[in-house]
């Protein structure tokens, strides 16, 4: 199982300024990464269906105009109602019209709700299904020595367990934030025409709620990237009780309460410190909530009061402190959304590093030579060394060979000699650390990489038994 995830972890950290002069560069990399990861996503919603794109957008805004339109057809209800309890002489045309546009408010933004869940359902099928067939055309092209790498295994694992649903999330909560932010200022102005601080003593009141939500963000991310070696152990000890493979020498051997002790263990490990960071999370949001409560306490009495003075109607009471509901739920939202973004931005890292994996094992030359088909070949090691990537043992040292036509040369030796690791040196699976392996006289890395493949037949020791007919097993052989 492949350990290691410091170098998963580092991507996504940005150098901490260590100086005041530092604060700026720091801020304007922080903002241009969390954009240009944001860019990234919104770029494959676009490739999978630009049409559903364009209309979660338009959405989107009808979603933050809707709130301020129902507002002001309540108020005037309130309103309308409590002039005929004065006394003042009004037809019940104008409340029934009234009312009709409330009913017909709320079937609207019933009927578009329903559109978005759905538009939002289809398009994260669509994303989903895009991603992992970029991871998969990706991972074909990858190196064999890349899957030996721990750190390349955790970020394969990674993008690959958040393909399926961070990029919807990112992009359908990026779009939630564009019409939470339209509501905002419409209520916003609705407020400022009743007192000009209101507005911005909420908003100041907000700012230690959004320090903490992206404090612990981070926090969580990095505590995830840090224990993914744990969450791997978690889904191994899990899937060997269950594997059918491994069901006999489960029972025959009693491993059963084994492997559900290290289960238990691993999980009580990483569960104490996730653990910490929620309880610390919750305790600091604790304290900003207070603030806050106790600011919108002081809002509704001014406004109550501006009511029983006689300034502010029944109806505008009901407007008002609608607005301040909604600016501060605005607010609220506003911060949780955008820090689940940065936090979805960061996984995404992931996806966006794995896809720029650079493949190495490609012709030195441009074009690539052709190999002889039908044809004796001559196979020649010149000083070949090899070490797996992260070892200091030679797995192959100094090994000389030449192989002429017709003859047939069995290779003999003890477990991890190096046999296996010959056949894959040859087969150009991977590149030798050191010397060169020529095949009729010429450098393998300068043939096309494809047909080299097709030259030789393989059966490895660990060899691929596919869940499907016994018949497209045997086809496999030879696809064409």
């Amino acid at each position: 199982m492949p350990r290691g995830n410091s170098s998963v972890n580092d991507q996504n950290r940005v150098p901490k300024p260590k100086s005041q002069k530092e604060v700026p560069a720091y801020l304007r990399t922080l903002f241009v990464t969390f954009f240009s990861r944001l860019f990234y996503i919104f770029s494959l919603s676009w490739e999978a269906k630009p049409s559903l794109v364009f209309a979660m957008a338009f959405i989107c805004v009808f979603n933050g105009v809707a709130p301020v339109i129902g507002a002001m057809i309540g108020a005037r209800i309130l309103n309308a109602l409590s002039q005929v309890y004065a006394g003042v002489d009004l037809t019940f045309r104008v409340i029934a019209v009234l009312l009709v546009w409330q009913f017909g408010y709320n079937l609207l933004t019933t009927a578009v709700s329903r559109l978005y869940n759905l538009f939002s359902s289809i398009c994260g099928e669509l994303i989903s299904n895009h991603v992992k067939l970029k991871i998969m055309r990706k991972a074909k092209t990858v190196d064999m020595v890349s899957f030996d790498s721990p750190d390349f295994y955790a970020k394969m694992e990674n993008a690959t367990r958040e393909a399926g649903n961070r990029p919807v999330q990112i992009m359908s909560s990026t779009f939630s934030i564009g019409s939470t932010l339209i509501s905002m200022i419409s209520f916003i102005i609705i407020l400022f025409a009743v007192n000009s601080w209101a507005p911005l003593l909420i908003v100041l009141v907000s700012i230690p709620s959004t320090v903490i939500n992206f404090v612990f963000r981070k926090k969580n991310v990095n505590y995830m990237f840090r224990r993914s070696r744990s969450r791997r152990e978690m889904d191994y000890y899990a899937s060997a009780i269950t594997n059918k493979d491994l069901v006999k020498e489960m029972r025959i051997f009693g491993l059963s309460d084994t492997f559900c002790e290290k289960y238990q263990t691993t999980f009580l490990s990483y569960f104490a410190g996730l653990k910490k960071l929620k309880l610390q999370e919750c305790l600091w949001s604790l304290g900003a909530t207070l603030l806050t409560s106790a600011v919108y306490c002081f809002l509704y009495i001014f406004l109550a009061r501006g009511v029983y003075e006689g300034a502010y109607a029944v109806g505008d009471f009901s407007l008002y402190t609608g607005a301040i509901n909604s600016i501060s739920g605005g607010v609220g939202s506003l911060i949780s959304t955008t820090a689940s973004i940065y936090e979805g931005t960061l996984f995404i890292n992931n996806l966006i590093s794995f896809l720029k994996e650079k493949p190495t094992i490609v012709p030195v030359i441009d074009p690539p030579a052709h190999v002889a088909r039908h044809s004796d070949h001559t196979i020649s090691f010149e000083h070949v060394y090899f070490r797996y990537p992260g070892t200091n043992r030679d797995i192959l040292h100094d090994v000389n060979l030449t192989i002429k036509p017709g003859q047939t040369v069995v290779i003999v030796g003890l477990n991890g000699a190096g046999k296996t690791t010959l056949v894959k040196l040859l087969t150009r699976l991977y590149d030798p650390s050191a010397g060169r392996i020529l095949l009729d006289g010429r450098d393998i890395r300068e043939y096309d990489v494809q047909e080299l493949y097709e030259l030789f037949g393989i059966i490895f020791q660990d060899f691929g038994k596919y869940a499907v007919t016994a018949r497209e097993n045997i086809t496999f052989g030879d696809v064409r």
